[in-house]
């Protein structure tokens, strides 16, 4: 397969492979049953999902998108004014609701505060019908403050049979320049299928509970034929719920694993309380259980220590990405080979005080599990494997400060 900038091998989702033998169609349907009674809510067959891995072809399946639309466009994001890109995008989106499009922006206010989002007047005269969220309170105006860290939601809908959604921001475009050697890993989904109904109804619902007031009317569910053969279930969280249903899901498959465990952490704090020892018990089991963290900082590295050696006692492999690599927004969970899911933020779906609204996909099928494999392949390469150091025992600093993190989150 041809190479993306940067010398990495392009990672594409293909259908359900023909090659899975009796085994790994057990495992298919065993996760499967667990992923629905985790979640509550039967898994969506039929879709086509695209693993779309930069921020560049992000953009460019965004672009496409808007262009081919032609009843309506729905985006949930958090605004980032990034020099030529808003413009691009405002510019777009006037094209289409000149066209006759019907276009709906829900936006995150207290992302978009202190920034002069003159595109923004662009689209209200235009009359793209504009929803703002998350307003900042009186305090956090008059302080300047910003509320705590926010795992915001980004989405969008075209003609309610195309979803692009995932953890990619405009700003990460910006990124990918200041690294124009290295090709920087921020990863979103392109959807096709009966499953772009639910990410729909997430949109519309969100938007009538910020406004108070249903969205203008249009053709937001088509029917919808089956586009491919990738199983589908969407874990949504809500703006302050302080458990994330990803995070059940995600202990379930590891609980339910028989083969392998692949975690990505892209930022945020060590596995929680829960996970740990979820990793620890596939590991005990004989599961392959490798974890690849995010470099370290002055502050988190110690953290680290207090809690790294549980781990690799129980025979979990960890690694880090060399401190010297650009950051990448990319994480991933893949669990024998099936159930995958990609994004950005902690493993498990904890926040940090308060959670935003965000949703994420599982994915639960052998030819996206082969795709997300090889880009996890690429980062274990690109990351030292962490041992224990024998006779090496923690202060009670580090003990400390581990027992913090894992409460608050990273102390940065």
């Amino acid at each position: 397969m041809p190479p993306l900038p940067g010398g990495r091998p392009r990672a594409e989702a293909a259908p359900d492979s023909p090659r899975a033998d009796g085994g790994e169609l057990r495992h298919l349907a065993r996760h499967v049953t667990t992923l629905a009674n985790a979640l509550d809510q039967p898994v969506t067959p039929g879709n086509r999902v695209e693993l779309l891995l930069e921020a560049s072809a992000t953009c460019r399946a965004m672009l496409q998108a808007i262009a081919a639309a032609r009843n309506h466009i729905n985006i949930e994001c958090c605004l980032l004014e990034v020099p030529g890109v808003a413009q691009e995008f405002a510019r777009r989106l006037v094209d289409r609701r000149r066209e006759g499009v019907r276009v709906n922006l829900l936006y995150d206010g207290c992302g978009a505060r202190g920034q002069d989002c003159e595109w923004l007047e662009t689209l209200r005269r235009a009359d793209v019908q504009l929803c703002e969220y998350n307003r900042p309170t009186g305090w956090q105006r008059a302080l300047g403050s910003q509320p705590p860290s926010l795992e915001r939601r980004k989405l969008l809908i075209v003609d309610g049979r195309i979803a692009i959604t995932g953890g990619c921001e405009a700003a990460a475009l910006v990124r990918a320049e200041a690294h124009a050697g290295e090709a920087w890993l921020d990863t979103h989904l392109r959807v096709e299928g009966p499953v772009v109904a639910t990410l729909q109804r997430l949109f519309l619902d969100h938007w009538c509970s910020a406004r108070g007031a249903a969205v203008q009317k249009a053709r937001y569910f088509p029917p919808l034929a089956a586009a491919g053969e990738h199983q589908v279930a969407i874990a949504a969280g809500d703006a302050g719920r302080r458990r994330h249903p990803y995070g059940s899901a995600l202990l379930r498959a590891i609980d339910s694993a028989e083969q392998a465990v692949h975690l990505l952490a892209a930022s945020g704090p060590l596995p929680s309380r829960r996970l740990q020892r979820a990793l620890a018990e596939a590991a005990r089991r004989g599961v392959d259980v490798r974890v690849v963290l995010p470099g370290p900082t002055r502050a988190d590295r110690p953290a680290l220590q207090g809690r790294e050696r549980a781990l690799l006692d129980a025979g979990v492999r960890l690694f880090e990405r060399r401190a010297e690599l650009p950051r990448a927004a990319l994480a991933l969970a893949l669990i024998d080979g099936v159930w995958a899911t990609v994004g950005s933020g902690p493993f498990d779906g904890s926040r940090l005080l308060r959670p935003g609204a965000d949703a994420k996909l599982v994915v639960l099928d052998h030819g996206f599990g082969e795709a997300v494999e090889a880009v996890f392949l690429q980062e274990l390469g690109r990351s030292r494997e962490l041992r224990a150091e024998p006779g090496s025992v923690d202060g009670w600093q580090a003990r400390t400060l581990a027992w913090l993190t894992q409460r608050l989150g990273p102390l940065q």
